[in-house]
């Protein structure tokens, strides 16, 4: 009897040990398990707020470098001045006052992109006419070129109405590429009656211009244009041929011309 009781005490202290280390496995593997728990979770927070700090960081750098080159171009645009305008393109810019002729004034046209007044018009002078078969010729040398050259005009007016002529006289020739023009340096003043001739047109006798002027013609028989503006917006002109016998006989000078 005594030595069931023993064997019956010894299986509970047995069991009491067992049920003790059961339970000490039990919380020592919980122990670990939480421990591993706390381990991962600090692992994977901490990276995620390293990642967001960054990642704020690079945002502020990137508006910062955004904000410079958004003040640096604001800067280059302020310093950047406004493009030249290109006068003949056909649209009117800043600095233009035209493009075409329908942007001026009727009393004006458009030049170089500004307004400028319109020349005077110069028409021919009503009845007044040059006789070709009073003009006198002298043998000349102008430029370096020898030819003949006119130093008398004589005008006629073939109307009811006196011609006056009071200006400055511009009077010029034109034969194929010979051309030749003399202007004088004061005012003229004559004048054409009614049905009659001007006789004392001498090119040599025009005001101001010394020596006395001729009207260069070339060297040759030619079609010469004579034109005489009278310095009132009104001209005559005749064109006319110019006959061998003119040079031959030089104008009035012994030898032919040239």
């Amino acid at each position: 009897m005594e030595k069931d009781k023993i064997i019956a005490a010894t299986l509970v202290a047995a069991l009491i040990f067992l049920v003790v280390a059961f339970i000490g496995l039990v919380a020592i593997t919980g122990f670990v398990f939480l421990a591993s728990g706390n381990s991962d979770t600090n692992s994977d927070d901490t990276p995620a707020i390293n990642s967001v700090v960054v990642d704020a960081n690079k945002l502020k750098d990137s508006n910062s470098v955004s904000g410079a080159d958004s003040n640096a171009n604001a800067d280059a645009n302020s310093q950047k001045e406004p493009a030249a305008p290109v006068c003949g393109n056909k649209v009117k810019e800043t600095g233009e006052a035209c493009e075409a002729d329908s942007e001026c004034s009727a009393s004006q046209l458009c030049k170089s992109c500004k307004c400028e007044d319109k020349p005077p018009e110069i028409k021919a002078a009503p009845d007044i006419s040059i006789v070709e078969s009073s003009m006198l010729y002298q043998c000349i040398t102008k430029g370096g070129k020898k030819g003949l050259g006119i130093k008398y005009i004589e005008f006629k007016n073939s109307g009811s109405s006196d011609y006056e002529v009071n200006g400055i006289l511009t009077v010029s020739s034109s034969v194929g590429s010979v051309s030749d023009k003399i202007t004088s340096n004061a005012t003229k003043s004559f004048t054409i009656k009614a049905g009659q001739a001007y006789t004392d047109f001498y090119i040599s006798k025009i005001p101001g211009v010394e020596p006395p002027p001729f009207l260069f013609l070339g060297n040759g028989p030619s079609k010469p244009t004579i034109k005489i503006d009278f310095g009132n917006k009104q001209y005559v002109e005749k064109t006319y041929t110019l006959s061998t016998a003119e040079f031959e006989k030089g104008g009035g000078v012994s030898g032919s011309c040239p």
